[in-house]
């Protein structure tokens, strides 16, 4: 069981084996469940016309509904905490007497496309009949190799997150700047890798970060981005010239991480891959 940080919807889940409680956003005063009551188109188009969003966690009453679906024991694999109040909310819910025994709740400390790749792998261990402390340590290996890369393009969703001064995202704007920001290696929050003149040059300090942290043929790049397809096949000409036997996915992000990163926004992440 997962968050919709995954990228995929309720039923896309199922088809997988994989429950999926939708995260939350709000905007023009409504709240929706991602990928359920609100796709991202949608809510560009909110954004567009000057609306601000906000981000949640998945409601109570679809945890409680996803973890009574079934009496078989769960692994419920959250988003990253810090990033998220998904992890503790869950947490929190799973000490409930009716869940004690038998979900069990555990920090992906990523989120999106690793944590997707995370999901898939504790799946694949459970349909061997593998038992949660088991796939607990199957996956170890892939959440410690995650990491994520974060280019905005609208400072003031960075601002409004914490993630950035008033001062920081006023001059960011003014001069053009191309800031990246990386996953801390708790997860627990973004950092400032470097701040670049050109996108290019950005791209250039995300590959080097990437094979810093050893990645290598075991791992898998992808490319996600907020309605900026143009940028995002940039990077992955980019990363292909620098990494041609690996294998990149390009994604579109969904409304939740919209709201984090921003429109426009440009993630660049890798994990190992375990089989």
């Amino acid at each position: 069981m997962t968050d919709s940080s995954i990228m995929l919807t309720i039923e896309e889940g199922k088809s997988e084996d994989i429950a999926i409680v939708p995260l939350c956003v709000s905007i023009a005063g409504i709240s929706y469940r991602e990928y359920e009551e609100i796709s991202a188109d949608q809510f560009m188009w909110h954004i567009d016309n000057g609306e601000i969003p906000s981000s949640s966690s998945p409601t109570l009453l679809d945890l409680k509904e996803a973890y009574d679906s079934t009496d078989d024991e769960i692994l419920h694999i959250c988003m990253a905490d810090g990033l998220s109040s998904s992890y503790d909310s869950a947490s929190s819910y799973a000490t409930s007497p009716e869940y004690v025994q038998r979900v069990q709740v555990i920090n992906s400390r990523t989120l999106c496309m690793p944590q997707q790749h995370i999901v898939f792998r504790a799946r694949d261990l459970a349909r061997e009949g593998k038992t949660i402390p088991e796939i607990v340590d199957g996956i170890r290996e892939m959440i410690d190799s995650a990491a994520s890369f974060l280019i905005p393009e609208d400072f003031d969703y960075l601002r409004r997150g914490g993630r950035l001064s008033a001062a920081a995202a006023g001059i960011m704007s003014i001069l053009k700047t191309v800031p990246v920001l990386v996953q801390s290696v708790d997860g627990r929050k973004l950092e400032k890798l470097t701040i670049s003149r050109k996108f290019d040059k950005a791209i250039h300090a995300v590959m080097v970060a990437l094979e810093s942290r050893g990645v290598d043929l075991s791992h898998r790049i992808d490319v996600s981005h907020a309605h900026n397809k143009k940028k995002a096949e940039r990077a992955i000409e980019l990363l292909r010239e620098r990494f041609p036997a690996i294998e990149i996915g390009l994604h579109e992000l969904g409304p939740a991480f919209i709201t984090q990163g921003g429109p426009k926004c440009i993630s660049i992440q890798s994990v190992r891959i375990v089989s």
